[in-house]
C-alpha cells in the first residue's frame, strides 16, 4: 500500500521590520574620523564662546553689536572676490603639484585684492557710511581691509587641508581662533569698553591659526618650488578658468543673498536692532556650525576623491549624507521654536529679550541650511559651475528683493525679519532639490 504524504507547506516569511543603517555604516569610518577630529576642535572653541557669551552681552550693548553685525556682514561680502574663485579649485588636481601651484596663485590674488579693497574704502566712505548702523561703522573701516585678507587666506588654506585631510590641523586653528577672539574682546570690554573691542577681537581670531595651516604647505612648496614659477601658475589659472569666470559671479551672487540683506537692515535698522539679530543668529549658529561646517569639509574631501575613483557611490553617498543632517538637526530646533524668548532674557540679560524673538522667527530657516549647506559644493566639484550661477542668480534676487521690498515699505523690524526667514527656507529647500537632481 502506498502512502500519499501531504503536499508541503509553504513555510510563511516571518515579517521583519527593516533595520535603519547606522551613521558608520552611512558614511564609513574615514568620514566619521573627520568629522569626529573637526568636531572636537570646533567643540572647544565654541564652548569658549560659549561660556564668554553672557559675560560678553553684559560688557557690550546691543548697539556695540549692531556695529560688530554691520562690519561682518560688509567685510563677508568684500572676501568674495579675495581669490577670484581659484580656492575652490584646490581640492580637484590629481597632481599634488598643481595644488599647490594654486594655493600660490590664491596668495598672489589675494595680495592685489587687499589692497584695492583698502583704496577703494578709503576713497568711498563717505557715500557708504552715512545711515542707520553704518553711520556708526565709518571710523573702522581701516579694520576691513585686514579682515579680508585673513578670512581669504584662511579659505584657501582650508580648502588645501581638507585636500590632504589634514583633519587635526583644522580642528587645532578653531582652538586658536576661539581663544585669541575671545580673550582679546572680554578683556577690552574688561577695561576700555565700546565696539572697538568686539571688532578687534574678531580681527584677531581670524589672523589666530593661519601660521599652522601654512607651515606644513610651506615645507611642501619647498620642496616643490617649481610650482610657484609663472608658468605654472599660469597654467593652473587657464586649467580652473571656469572658476574666476563662473565661481567668482556665482560665489558673489551667493555672499550677497547672506550678506547684503543685513547690510539694508544696517542702513533702515537702528544698531541695538541690529544687535538683537545678531546675537540671535549667532546662538542658533552655535550648534549648527559646530558640526555643519566641519560636515563640509569633510564631504568636499569625499566626495571629490569618490568622483575621482568611484562616480557612481557620489549620488548614494549625497543622500544618506543629507539623511542623517536632517535627522541630527530637527529635534534642536524644535526646542529653539518653543523655548528661545524665555532662554534668551535668562542667559543674556533682560536687555537681549528681542534677540529670543528673532531667534524664534529664524529657527526653520537655520534648520533646513544645516541640511543643505554642508553639500552645496556638489555642483562645483561636479564643475557644474553654470547651474551654480541661475541658482545663485535666483537665490540672490530672492533674498535681496524680499528684505529691500519689505524695508522700502517701512515695515517693522520683527516683519522684515519674517520675510527674510521664510524666503530663506523656502530657497533651501529649492537648493536641495536641484543638488539631487544634479548627481548622476
Amino acid at each position: 500500500m502506498t502512502t500519499t504524504l501531504p503536499p508541503p507547506v509553504a513555510k510563511q516569511k516571518s515579517l521583519s521590520v527593516p533595520k535603519l543603517p547606522s551613521f558608520q555604516d552611512v558614511l564609513g569610518n574615514k568620514v566619521i574620523q573627520g568629522v569626529a577630529t573637526l568636531t572636537a576642535g570646533s567643540a572647544a572653541a565654541h564652548l569658549m564662546a560659549a561660556a564668554a557669551a553672557p559675560a560678553l552681552t553684559r560688557l557690550y550693548t546691543p548697539e556695540d553689536f549692531g556695529i560688530l553685525a554691520a562690519f561682518t556682514a560688509l567685510v563677508g561680502l568684500l572676501t568674495t572676490v579675495g581669490c577670484l574663485g581659484y580656492e575652490r579649485a584646490i581640492p580637484l588636481p590629481p597632481k599634488e603639484t598643481e595644488a599647490l601651484s594654486l594655493v600660490s596663485l590664491c596668495g598672489l590674488i589675494l595680495l592685489l585684492m587687499t589692497a584695492l579693497v583698502f583704496v577703494g574704502l578709503w576713497c568711498l566712505h563717505p557715500i557708504l557710511f552715512d545711515q542707520g548702523s553704518a553711520r556708526s561703522l565709518e571710523k573702522y573701516i581701516w579694520l576691513v581691509a585686514p579682515a579680508c585678507f585673513f578670512i581669504s587666506l584662511y579659505e584657501a588654506l582650508t580648502y588645501y587641508a581638507a585636500r590632504v585631510k589634514a583633519f587635526t590641523r583644522l580642528a587645532w586653528t578653531k582652538v586658536y581662533q576661539g581663544i585669541g577672539m575671545i580673550g582679546c574682546q572680554l578683556g577690552w570690554g574688561l577695561t576700555i569698553g565700546g565696539p572697538t573691542g568686539l571688532l578687534v577681537g574678531d580681527l584677531a581670531g581670524r589672523a589666530l591659526g593661519i601660521s599652522w595651516l601654512a607651515r606644513p604647505l610651506g615645507v611642501q612648496i619647498a620642496r616643490s618650488p617649481s610650482c610657484i614659477f609663472p608658468g605654472c601658475l599660469w597654467h593652473v589659472a587657464k586649467r580652473f578658468w571656469r572658476f574666476p569666470l563662473l565661481t567668482l559671479p556665482s560665489t558673489l551672487l551667493n555672499r550677497a543673498a547672506f550678506h547684503l540683506p543685513k547690510l539694508i537692515m544696517a542702513a533702515v535698522f537702528p544698531p541695538a536692532i541690529l544687535g538683537h539679530l545678531m546675537l540671535a543668529d549667532w546662538v542658533l549658529h552655535v550648534p549648527t556650525s559646530l558640526l555643519g561646517q566641519n560636515l563640509a569639509r569633510v564631504y568636499i574631501g569625499e566626495f571629490s576623491e569618490r568622483r575621482r575613483t568611484s562616480p557612481q557611490t557620489c549620488r548614494p553617498f549625497f543622500l544618506k549624507f543629507t539623511f542623517w543632517l536632517l535627522i541630527l538637526a530637527s529635534g534642536p530646533m524644535l526646542a529653539v521654536y518653543f523655548l528661545s524668548p524665555i532662554v534668551f532674557q535668562f542667559v543674556f540679560g533682560n536687555n537681549w529679550e528681542t534677540a529670543g524673538q528673532f531667534a524664534r522667527v529664524l529657527a526653520p530657516a537655520i534648520l533646513l541650511e544645516f541640511v543643505v549647506s554642508p553639500v552645496s559644493t556638489t555642483l562645483f566639484l561636479s564643475e557644474r559651475q553654470e547651474l551654480q550661477l541661475a541658482w545663485d542668480i535666483f537665490y540672490s534676487m530672492l533674498l535681496c528683493g524680499t528684505v529691500a521690498a519689505a524695508a522700502a515699505l517701512q515695515w517693522e523690524p520683527p516683519a522684515i525679519v519674517g520675510v527674510y526667514a521664510a524666503a530663506q527656507a523656502g530657497a533651501y529647500l529649492v537648493q536641495g532639490l536641484v543638488l539631487k537632481l544634479t548627481i548622476k
